[in-house]
C-alpha cells in the first residue's frame, strides 16, 4: 500500500536515524496539500561561485494551512531531467525551534498522485560545524542532512516538502538541494555545511585579474565584482580571508598607493562587508585602514562615522572607548597632571568563527595588535576634535600594553604599535605647543632598543623633528643644515615613508638654511614645498616674513595659506593662520579687521581646548583694545589670559603673555585714531518667525561695530510694547513682548559684537510686527534696522532673509547666521538636520555656546564629503545633525562662506528637517551684496 513519508525530528546529534512508519496526513489533507502547491515557492538549484548548493530561506506564509489540527507550510522543487544520482538535501529551522519529537516534522510528496512508503535515514549535527549556516543564522544550533534514495525522487518531476507544525507560529526554514554525482556536484554543487570547501578559485589570482581590469572596466564594476566575492565566500574563513587579504594588499601596495579615493573604496568595501558577514575581527583589523585612507582624501567626517561604529562595537560588547572611566594609576607624561594612566583590560569583544584540530568549532576573542592600533586611530582622531586629554590617555595604555608584550616576548610588529603610540603621543603634544614635552618623547623614540621596522622610518622622522623644535625654540647650531639635509635623504629613500614625511623634514631643512644666513636658498626650497602642496612650508615661510617685517605681499599669502588649509586640511588647523593673520593685520594698523580675527583664533582655541595658545589670543585681544581705547574690554580680556594661564602652559609662553600684559599701551588720544572702517551693522535685514501653537519663540537678531571707535547710540524697538534688559557680561539685549520702555542706551567698543534676543510670546497675534532700529549718537538719525514679522502658528514654514555682513568677500570672515529650534515634545534630540546652500559654500556650524559641532565643506547637507568634518556626536552614525533640546529648545549658528563671488539675487541657505524619508526645508536665509 502506498503511503506518504512521515519523518519525526529527534536530537541525536552525529547518529543516522533510520525511522519506521508513521501516521501522517490524511488522504483529504494530501489532497488539500496538493490542490495549493501552486502557491508555494519554487526553489532554485544550482550551485554559487564557490561550489556550493544554493542555499534558499523560505518564508512563512501569512496564514499556514490549517488540517488534521496541524499547520501546515511548503516548498516546491524539481528534479533535473538528467539526474544521475540520489537527492541529497539539508534544512535549517534558522529561529532555532527545537528539534523535539512532535515539535516539527515534514514530509515529501509528488506534486501530484501518491508517493510510494520507504524509510528514511538523516542525520542532525551542530551548527558550529557548519559556519555558513552559523555565520548565516546565528539563532540556529542544529541543522539536518538527509539522502533520498535512489529511485525514490524521479527524473524531471516535481516535488513538494511539507513541513508541519503543532501551533499557528510556522517557522522559517532556509533549504538546500543537489544530486549526489559528479555531474551534480559540478552543476549543483555540494551542501553548504562543511567547514573548507574545494574548487574555490584562488583568492589571489581572482583578486589580481579583477584589480587589472580596472584598466578597462569603471571602478564601480570592479567594487561591484569584489563585493560579489567577498558575498559568496562569506560562509567560509578560509575562502574570505584570503580575499580579504588580497583587497587590503590592493588598498595599501597596490592600485591604491598611488590612488588614495580608490584605496578608500577599497577600504572601505572590505570594512562593509566584514561586518555585513560577521567578520568582526577583520573589520576592527582594517577600519585603521581605512581611516587613514579617508583622512587621505579628507573625508573627515566619513572617517568619524567609521571609528564612531567601532566605539559602540567596542562599548556595546563591554569595553568603554573613553578611558576616563578607568582607574587612575598615576600620571602618564612626566610634568602633566591632568593626563593620566589608565587601569584598561586588554581585551576585546568579538572574534571569529575558528575551527581546531578537533573540529570543534568556537568564537575567541584576541587583543592584538590590530585592535590596538585601531584605538590608535581612535586616538588621532580624537584629538582633531579637542579631545587631546582622552587621545592621549589612550596613546599611553597602547604604549604600555605594547611595551609589556615585547618584554614577554619580542615581536617586532608589537614594537610598531610602541612607535606608532610614542609618535602619535609626540605629535600631539607638539600640535598643542608643548614643544619642550614633544622634543623629549621624540628622543625617547630615538633612544628605544626596541627593532624599528621599515626601515627605521619611525625613528628617522623622531630624529627630523626633534631637530626642527630645537630650532623653534631657539637651539640652532650650524651643524643642523647637514644633519637635516640627510635625514631627509633618509627618508625619501625609504620605501615604507610617506611623501607628506619627506617634505615635512625637507622643510625643517630649509629653516635651517634660513638660520645659516642662507636666506635665497631656503626660501626657494620653502617655495618649492609649497607647490607640491605642503602646508607646514607656507607656516614656515609666513612666520619667517612676519618677523623679519617683510609684509609686501604677504596678505597675498596669508588668504591663499587659509585657503589651502580649507581645501587640504581640518578647522583646528585653521587656529594658527588666524593668529598669524591677526599679527599681520596689526602691524599693518588695522587695528578693527585684526581685532576681529584676534577673536576668531580665540574662538578656534576655546573651541578645540587648545589651552597653550588661548592666554596668547587672549592677550592679543586685550593689547588691541587697549590701543583702541576700549580699557574695560582690555582688561576683561587681560583676566581671561590670566586666568587661563593657570592651565598647564609651557614658562616660555607664561612669559610672553605676561610680557603682554605688562606693556599693554595706554588709551589713544583721539586725534591719533584712524579713519572709521565700516559702520556698526544690525543683522538680518528680516525675520519671519513662525512658531508652534501654544509655545513661545524666540529669534535673534546681531548688532556689530566693526570699527576702531567706540560707538555709542540707541536700540529702538518699535510695533509692540516691549521691555529691554542688557547682560553686560554676556553681551547680550533681551527684548521682552511685554509694557515697558523701547528704548536701550548702548556703548559699542571697538569691534564689539551684541546679541540681541528676541521673545515673543504664545499668544501673539499672527501679522504683529516689530522693528529693530539703531540710532548713533549724537544727531539720532536711523542708521540701521531690521523687522521680524510673526506668522500664524499653522502655516509650518519658518523663513529668514538676511543681507551679507561687512567682510563677506574676504575668506576669513563668514555669515552668522542663527536659528532657534522648538519642540512641543519631550525627546532630547531633533530630527535629523542640515543645511543646503543654493552654490557652493562652506558651512560651518556651530552650537549655541558657539562650540564648533560641524564642517560641511561643499554646502550641499552631507557631512561625508571631502573637507566634511563633525566634532561632536549627533546620536548616531548617519552623515546629518541632531540638535541638542533641552526643554525643547535648541540653538544654532552657522557661518557661511560662499564659494566665488554672490550672483546678483544673492545666495540662500536652506535650513532642512528630515521628515521620513523627505527633506522639508523649514527656514530659508538670503545672502545678499
Amino acid at each position: 500500500m502506498n503511503r506518504n513519508v512521515w519523518l519525526f525530528l529527534v536530537c541525536w546529534l552525529g547518529l543516522q536515524m533510520q525511522l519506521p512508519a508513521a501516521p501522517g496526513p490524511s488522504k483529504e489533507t494530501i489532497a488539500l496539500l496538493q490542490k495549493d502547491a501552486a502557491r508555494f515557492p519554487l526553489i532554485p538549484l544550482g550551485r554559487d561561485r564557490l561550489g556550493e548548493s544554493i542555499l534558499t530561506v523560505i518564508e512563512p506564509p501569512e496564514k499556514a494551512i490549517h488540517a488534521d489540527g496541524f499547520y501546515y507550510h511548503a516548498f516546491r522543487f524539481k528534479a533535473p531531467e538528467w539526474m544521475d544520482g540520489p537527492v541529497n538535501w539539508a534544512l535549517v529551522l534558522v529561529d532555532n525551534v527545537p528539534f523535539q519529537s512532535g515539535q516539527f516534522s515534514w514530509f515529501v510528496i509528488p506534486a501530484e498522485g501518491e508517493t510510494k512508503y520507504q524509510n528514511l535515514i538523516f542525520y542532525e549535527r551542530k551548527t558550529t560545524g557548519a559556519p555558513r549556516v552559523a555565520g548565516r543564522f546565528p539563532k540556529a544550533k542544529r541543522y539536518i542532512e538527509q539522502p533520498l534514495p535512489k529511485g525514490f525522487i524521479l527524473p524531471g518531476k516535481e516535488y513538494i516538502v511539507w513541513h508541519r507544525f503543532h501551533r499557528p507560529e510556522v517557522m522559517r526554514i532556509a533549504v538546500a538541494l543537489t544530486i549526489d554525482s559528479k555531474r551534480g556536484k559540478n552543476e549543483l554543487g555540494v551542501l553548504p555545511t562543511s567547514y573548507r570547501v574545494s574548487n574555490v578559485p584562488d583568492a589571489k589570482a581572482v583578486a589580481a585579474k579583477m584589480f587589472r581590469n580596472r584598466k578597462k572596466a569603471s571602478d564601480e564594476a570592479v567594487l561591484a565584482d569584489l563585493a560579489g566575492e567577498f558575498d559568496v565566500r562569506a560562509p567560509h574563513p578560509s575562502a574570505f580571508i584570503p580575499m580579504f587579504t588580497a583587497a587590503w594588499i590592493e588598498a595599501q601596495t597596490g592600485g591604491g598607493r598611488d590612488a588614495p579615493e580608490w584605496a578608500a573604496a577599497v577600504n572601505e568595501l572590505t570594512f562593509r562587508k566584514s561586518l555585513e558577514h560577521g567578520y568582526l575581527v577583520q573589520a576592527a583589523d582594517i577600519a585603521s585602514n581605512l581611516a587613514g585612507s579617508l583622512g587621505n582624501i579628507r573625508k573627515y567626517g566619513r572617517r568619524t562615522e567609521i571609528l564612531d561604529l567601532m566605539r559602540k562595537a567596542f562599548a556595546g560588547n563591554g569595553l568603554d572607548p573613553d578611558p576616563r572611566t578607568y582607574p587612575d594609576r598615576g600620571p602618564a607624561i612626566a610634568g602633566f597632571p591632568e593626563i593620566r594612566k589608565r587601569d584598561i583590560p586588554p581585551t576585546v569583544p568579538w572574534g571569529n568563527l575558528e575551527r581546531d584540530t578537533n573540529g570543534v568549532v568556537t568564537r575567541p576573542a584576541r587583543f592584538s595588535r590590530t585592535t590596538a592600533n585601531l584605538l590608535q586611530s581612535m586616538a588621532n582622531e580624537r584629538v582633531d576634535s579637542g579631545h587631546w586629554i582622552e587621545a592621549l590617555e589612550w596613546s599611553a595604555w597602547i604604549g604600555d600594553w605594547a611595551e609589556t608584550e615585547c618584554a614577554r616576548k619580542m615581536d617586532i610588529e608589537k614594537a610598531n604599535v610602541w612607535y606608532k603610540s610614542q609618535e602619535a603621543t609626540a605629535s600631539t603634544l607638539a600640535r598643542l605647543d608643548l614643544l619642550e614635552a614633544a622634543a623629549g618623547r621624540f628622543r625617547e623614540i630615538e633612544d628605544s632598543k626596541l627593532p624599528d621596522a621599515y626601515q627605521g622610518r619611525t625613528k628617522t622622522v623622531a630624529r627630523i623633528r626633534a631637530l626642527g623644535i630645537a630650532m623653534e625654540l631657539g637651539g640652532f647650531e650650524p651643524g643642523f643644515v647637514d644633519r637635516s639635509r640627510e635625514l631627509a635623504d633618509q627618508l625619501a629613500k625609504n620605501r615604507f615613508s610617506t611623501r607628506a614625511n619627506e617634505m615635512s623634514a625637507r622643510c625643517v631643512h630649509a629653516t635651517a638654511l634660513l638660520l645659516a644666513g642662507r636666506e635665497d636658498e631656503g626660501l626657494g626650497l620653502l617655495d618649492q614645498l609649497i607647490g607640491n602642496g605642503s602646508e607646514r612650508a607656507r607656516f614656515a615661510k609666513i612666520r619667517w616674513l612676519l618677523e623679519k617685517g617683510r609684509t609686501h605681499e604677504l596678505e597675498d599669502l596669508i588668504v591663499e595659506s587659509l585657503e589651502f588649509l580649507r581645501a587640504n586640511s581640518l578647522k583646528i588647523s585653521e587656529a594658527e593662520i588666524y593668529s598669524l593673520y591677526a599679527d599681520f593685520l596689526e602691524s599693518e594698523g588695522r587695528l578693527s579687521e585684526a581685532l576681529q580675527i584676534r577673536k576668531q583664533a580665540l574662538g578656534l582655541c576655546r573651541s578645540f581646548h587648545l589651552f597653550v595658545g588661548l592666554p596668547v589670543e587672549a592677550a592679543g585681544v586685550s593689547r588691541l583694545l587697549a590701543r583702541m581705547g576700549d580699557a574695560a574690554g582690555s582688561a576683561a580680556a587681560a583676566k581671561e589670559a590670566e586666568e587661563a594661564l593657570a592651565a598647564n602652559v609651557p614658562e616660555r609662553v607664561r612669559n610672553e603673555v605676561r610680557k603682554t600684559l605688562a606693556r599693554l599701551p595706554s588709551a589713544r588720544a583721539s586725534e591719533t585714531r584712524t579713519e572709521k572702517n565700516g559702520k556698526v551693522d544690525l543683522q538680518p535685514r528680516s525675520v519671519v518667525v513662525i512658531p508652534i501653537e501654544g509655545i513661545a519663540s524666540e529669534t535673534s537678531l546681531g548688532l556689530a561695530n566693526p570699527t576702531d571707535r567706540s560707538e555709542g547710540g540707541r536700540l529702538v524697538v518699535t510695533g509692540l510694547p516691549v521691555s529691554t534688559s542688557v547682560d553686560e557680561e554676556r553681551g547680550e539685549v533681551v527684548v521682552n513682548v511685554d509694557n515697558g520702555s523701547a528704548s536701550q542706551e548702548l556703548t559699542l567698543e571697538p569691534g564689539e559684537y551684541w546679541l540681541i534676543r528676541i521673545r515673543l510670546d504664545a499668544g501673539l497675534k499672527p501679522g504683529s510686527k516689530l522693528t529693530v532700529a539703531w540710532k548713533p549718537s549724537p544727531d539720532g538719525e536711523e542708521s540701521t534696522s531690521s523687522t521680524i514679522l510673526c506668522e500664524a502658528a499653522d502655516e509650518g514654514v519658518a523663513a529668514a532673509v538676511i543681507e551679507a555682513g561687512e567682510f563677506r568677500l574676504n575668506p576669513f570672515y563668514g555669515v552668522p547666521i542663527r536659528h532657534h529650534f522648538i519642540s512641543a515634545g519631550t525627546e532630547t534630540r531633533s530630527p535629523p538636520v542640515r543645511f543646503t546652500a543654493s552654490q557652493a559654500a562652506r558651512i560651518e556650524v556651530y552650537g549655541g555656546d558657539d562650540m564648533l559641532w560641524c564642517v560641511d565643506a561643499q554646502g550641499n547637507g552631507s557631512l561625508a564629503d571631502a573637507g566634511d568634518e563633525r566634532h561632536v556626536d549627533f546620536g548616531d552614525s548617519e552623515p546629518h545633525i541632531r540638535l541638542p533640546l533641552e526643554n525643547g529648545r535648541s540653538e544654532v549658528r552657522v557661518q557661511v562662506y560662499p564659494v566665488g563671488g554672490l550672483p546678483a539675487e544673492g545666495m540662500t541657505l536652506k535650513l532642512e528637517i528630515l521628515a521620513g524619508e523627505e527633506w522639508i526645508p523649514h527656514a530659508e536665509d538670503r545672502i545678499v551684496r
